[in-house]
Order: C-alpha cells, then structure tokens, then sequence
C-alpha cells in the first residue's frame, strides 16, 4: 500500500516535472507557487470506461448508478444533491445541444480527464477520459487553496476563528514578532506580507518533513497589505490555526464539517510529520468539485444547513483588495483590465482577468488547468479536471476558453453581468 506521505512526494515531484515541462514548452502556465509578484500597492483506482450522462450532445454507453433519469423541465427550488444526482436534459436545461458539443470537443482536445457542467445544482453533462470515472480521483492542484479557504470559513461559522484577528491567536510563535499582527484574512488574500521566494516557495517547501513547522517560522518580509504574493508557506500556516483552534486534526474537521455534509469524497496527503498541505495535494473528482462549486456559489448553504457564512463566502469569492482584484480568499474571480495579478507573467494584464466570462464569475483553479468555476448569474457551474502537461500553449487560459464555450451554447441567458 502507499502512504499517503509517499503520495504526497509523488505529486510534489509531478508539480516540478510539469512545471519543467509547461516552461520549455511555452513559458507561462499558471503553476501552483511560481508567481510573479504585485508590489504596486496519486495515486488512482483502474478507471472504468469513458462514461457519459445522457445528452444529446455524446453518446451515451454507460449511466453512472448514483444517478437518476432526467427530468422533462429542471424544478424550481434550491436543489442539492444527495447520493444520487438528478440529471436534466441539455435542452430542458437551456443550452443548445449542437454548441454544447464544441464545449465537449475542446475538453477531449486537451486530453481531459473529466468534464462536469450543472444547471441550478443538476447534471446537464458529465464525460470522462480512458483513465476517469466518476469515482476516480485525480491531483487538483491548486484547487486545495479554495477548498483551505472553505474550512478556515467553517471553523470561523463555528466560532473558533475570527478571519479578522490576528494568526498569533492561535500561533504562539508570532507572538512578540513582527508577524504578531497579520489577520487569518490577509493569509487567506495573499497579503500577509511573509517572507516569499520563488526557490523556497515551490521547490524547497514540498520536500520538507514539517512543512506547518517550517512555514511558521519564516521571517516577516514586508507590511500586511503592501503587496501580493502567490505565498504557499504562509497558506501552510493555517493548517496550525485550523488545528490549533479546533483541537482536532484538520482533516478530520475538514470530513466531519465540510466533506461528508456535501457528500464530497476526496484523499489528502500527509508530511512526514502528518500535516496535510493547505496549499495543494488534494485528489478528487470531478463529482467532488462540482460539489464544493455548489456550495460555494450557494453562500455556503448545502440545503437547509448553513456549513460556511453568507458573509465569508461572499469575502471568499469576490475581489478582495486593489493589490489584486482577481483574488478573494484563496478563489479567483473575474477583474476588469489592469486590476489584477496573476501567477503566470505572459498573461495579459490590459485585458479582462477571464476575457470571455462574465464579470461576476469566480472559480477554484489550480496547476494544468484544475479549475471549478461558476457563473452565479446563470447558475451554471464547469468543472474539469486534467493531466497538467495536457494545455501546452493555453497559457493559462483554458479556464477561459472552455467554460466561455458552454456558456456560449446556453440559450437560456438572462440579464447577467457582462
């Protein structure tokens, strides 16, 4: 068997490869801890064969079991979905099925493991690769920061953390130090002004036996709120806060909390010294993504239960400060030009954060293209889930592309904001 520590150095070293990779084949990808800065103010199961939900978009050869037929009009109400998934059709949906498919041909073009696309909480479409299906899980990268987000907001919605106070609530090392006042919140926007470099960052913080102890006692760089940086030692930190606040392993808060309410199935890697990463190692699927997308884009709400607050999830998803107003707490969210950051320097920055989206979107994303977005106008969620060295000359767009693609096939468009 392999130990969740041994998984956890078999993905740190894929993110090197790739990240070797995706720079000598076109020099800009997003990669999980290579960010430029602002200073301006796994191991899978065997996968079962490619699999579709029904549409009239892919044949269908196979229904997963967890799901139910389709219904003739999508029903009102704030659905959630249990065990089973209801399914609606790509028409009743509102999307027009022969526009839908250049949606499909381009997650197939850039070998993707699995697509997932939702209307108002139900499957207008589910596909998955040779090495996919819906119970297999894959590296997401970067989607873990989003997902560290939503547990930090579910320990404040308990009242064990206060994002405003300040870390040294709960780390005792910075008491006394320059770091003693930076807040849970300017970790969270990438602001906390802890020390960052490019080498220590990405190559030296993965290999480390205790990587919480090890990011704890990084020095202070710079004043809170005077720059944005991509700083994954600093988000590592709030694995000692959500531990040290809650009394318990974060993992198991994380299950008992956040997971198994939502019904999201997912595996975490381990240190050496047990600490899960906050900043990346997360493997799902794209069942589980789509999920958490939907919690998020329902202000925390998962049915009647209130997991996370309206208030945090609101601060979560949208711009959080003129350093960067593409970034929230640990999402990304759609920026008008020269407003935002980003951590692949041939982006475009006199352009939109997401040119072709609607400026309220905002998403989960992570190294190789990981992302899972939502249009909250439309209440349409995209996720997809790939090998990282599928998007060579995407340079960071895919997450453009592709969720631009669906919602150009959705007839249905409302007055959202453009």
């Amino acid at each position: 068997m392999v130990s969740r520590a041994t998984t956890w150095a078999m993905q740190r070293f894929a993110i090197l490869l790739t990240l070797g990779l995706l720079a000598g084949a076109c020099g800009g990808e997003e990669s999980d801890g290579a960010p430029t800065s602002s200073t301006s103010s796994t191991t899978t199961t065997a996968a079962p064969p490619p699999v579709t939900v029904p549409s009239t978009t892919v044949p269908s050869t196979t229904v997963p079991s967890n799901t139910v037929p389709s219904t003739a009009v999508p029903p009102t109400g704030p659905y959630v979905p249990g065990e089973s998934w209801e399914t609606v059709d790509l028409e009743a949906a509102g999307f027009d099925p022969s526009a839908f498919a250049a949606a499909v041909d381009l997650a197939e073009a850039v070998d993707s493991h699995c697509l997932v696309v939702l209307r108002d909480g139900r499957l207008v479409h589910e596909s998955y690769g040779p090495e996919s299906g819906p119970d297999v899980d894959h590296p997401v990268f970067s989607v873990t920061k989003s997902v560290t987000a939503a547990i930090v907001g579910v320990a404040e919605t308990r009242g064990l953390v206060d994002v405003g106070a300040p870390a040294s609530d709960h780390l005792d090392e910075w008491i006394g130090t320059d770091s003693e006042g930076v807040t849970v919140a300017q970790i969270l926007q990438n602001t906390s002004g802890r020390f960052y470099d490019f080498g220590p960052d990405l190559v030296e913080l993965g290999g480390k036996p205790d990587m919480t102890t090890h990011s704890i006692g990084l020095t202070q760089e710079r004043e809170p709120d005077t720059a944005w940086f991509y700083n994954q030692s600093a988000i590592q930190t709030l694995e000692a806060v959500v531990e040290r606040a809650t009394g318990e392993d974060p993992e198991a808060f994380a299950r008992q909390h956040l997971f198994d309410p939502i019904g999201m199935s997912v595996q975490l890697p381990r240190d050496e010294a047990g600490n899960i990463p906050m900043f990346a190692g997360l493997q799902a699927g794209c069942r589980d993504l789509a999920r958490f997308a939907l919690l998020s884009s329902r202000s925390g709400t998962w049915g009647d239960e209130e997991l996370i607050t309206a208030d945090f999830m609101a601060d979560a998803t949208t711009g959080r400060t003129d350093l960067n107003r593409a970034y929230g707490y640990l999402y990304w969210h759609n920026a008008e030009p020269g407003t935002w950051d980003h951590t692949n320097p041939a982006r475009d920055r006199t352009a939109r954060f997401w040119p072709d989206l609607p400026i309220d979107t905002f998403s989960a994303n992570g190294l190789g293209e990981q992302f899972a977005t939502v249009f909250p106008s439309e209440g349409i969620i995209v996720v997809r889930i790939g090998p990282p060295d599928g998007v060579r000359g995407y340079d960071g767009l895919l997450s453009n592309d592709l969720p631009s693609a669906v919602l150009d096939a959705f007839t249905g468009r409302s007055s959202q904001p453009t």
